[in-house]
């Protein structure tokens, strides 16, 4: 279940946003750096378009930034499982990769997105995309605001197969927005970990400083991304009250082993009511069941099944000034301890600029959804059963020590 803070109205700053990605922890990832959605070893040199870390499933993102300052991010709607048509892991592409002839506003690239797509048959999403502009966005009241500033647009599906829908940002999604895996204009904003969170992030920039450094802001920040609800999530359901998922050992069947076993979620559809027929860990992956909702870790037969960890697996922080001064921040929260070493030797490869053959599936181009969003498990490698992994708790080794922190400049949009 992954989440995310916004505002776009701070005095100077053009956006200032916070976010957990919760997923599967032996899900392979790489961590952000610069590409253009080609093959790995292909884009991996710093000088790509995208700032993002990627899913090595299928080279697919939950969330980026561009150079020229246009973010987009994606949740997954909580909903049982299904096929569909086409990829999720298409989405948060399309719209930071460039385009020529680039639409003249974000409403009309929105437009031109579901007029294009209409016919699309997408599993359940949620989409935020934030476009640059110069002086008041079109949806703000605030006539006042100088230097950059961002419009923002929220699309969605409402559920697998469901119409896409688009509209711009109101006003108080502006001054402090949240979003989650569920659906819009349903209960989406009743969830208890976003309505905390929105609280939480009106009450920071409320007692902000107007000196506070980035360092400053940045660490309220990742401090909001660690709340966690007083009594610990007994179900998947409850994952919806804490916005710092601790990692939970969901089974994996040896029948099915990318799929959990049967333990049903709150359809987000039905906000509140606890009620089965929805996804697994992480809000949309699982079987639904006609009984009632059990916890989440289920005993097992070690000889048919195995256990894979699913929480919040890092934090980012993206900070972008009216004069176009942007810092991205990801920040590891828990891993497991062999992911751990591959990912260390990974970095080391990417410094040392590899030059395998290898390479993964664009973006656009997967039998599965590409985005690793945390929600589905229909693509996710069954994890070695054998040593039992070992969890590690990056919050405990260095901190920001060890964060990848990107700084660059976002041109005026006038002058592009």
């Amino acid at each position: 279940m992954c989440v995310a803070f916004w505002t776009l109205n701070h005095p100077q700053y053009a956006l200032i946003l916070c976010s957990n990605r919760d997923e599967y922890l032996h899900r392979p990832t790489a961590p952000a750096h610069w590409h253009s959605f080609g093959p790995i070893n292909a884009d991996d040199d710093g000088h790509g378009s995208v700032l993002s870390g990627r899913d090595l499933l299928a080279g697919g993102t939950w969330a980026g930034v561009t150079r020229s300052g246009t973010l987009a991010l994606l949740t997954n709607i909580t909903e049982p499982i299904r096929k569909y048509a086409t990829s999720r892991g298409e989405l948060v592409s399309h719209f930071l990769l460039p385009k020529i002839p680039k639409q003249e506003s974000l409403q009309a690239e929105i437009d031109a997105f579901l007029g294009a797509h209409r016919d699309c048959a997408y599993a359940g999403f949620n989409l935020l995309v934030l476009e640059p502009t110069i002086g008041p966005p079109s949806e703000s009241e605030d006539q006042e605001v100088r230097g950059l500033s961002f419009d923002g647009a929220f699309l969605t599906n409402s559920g697998g197969g469901g119409m896409l829908t688009g509209r711009m940002l109101s006003d108080p999604e502006r001054r402090t927005g949240g979003m989650s895996n569920g659906i819009d204009g349903r209960g989406a904003d009743e969830w208890p970990k976003v309505q905390h969170g929105r609280e939480a992030l009106r009450e920071l920039l409320r007692g902000l400083p107007r000196d506070a450094t980035e360092a400053q802001i940045a660490d309220r920040l990742f401090a909001l991304l660690t709340w966690t609800s007083e009594k610990p999530p007994a179900d998947r359901s409850e994952l919806r009250n804490t916005i710092h998922v601790l990692p939970v050992p969901v089974p994996l069947s040896g029948a099915h082993a990318t799929t959990p076993a049967a333990s049903p979620t709150p359809d987000s559809r039905r906000a509140g009511t606890g009620a089965s027929g929805s996804a697994g860990a992480g809000g949309g992956a699982g079987v639904a069941t006609d009984g009632g909702t059990p916890p989440l870790a289920l005993g097992f037969d070690s000889t048919t099944t195995t256990t894979a960890y699913y929480g919040t697996r890092l934090s980012t922080v993206v900070l972008i000034r009216r004069d176009g001064n942007a810092t991205f921040i990801e920040r590891d929260i828990w891993a497991l301890e062999q992911q751990e070493e591959e990912r260390q030797q990974q970095q080391q490869q990417q410094r040392e600029h590899r030059t395998s053959d290898a390479t993964l599936p664009s973006a656009s181009t997967s039998a599965s959804d590409a985005d690793g969003g945390g929600d589905d498990v229909s693509s996710h490698p069954k994890p070695k059963s054998k040593p039992e992994p070992k969890l590690v708790d990056k919050r405990d080794s260095g901190g920001r020590d060890h964060d990848r922190v990107f700084r660059f400049q976002i041109p005026n949009p006038s002058a592009r």
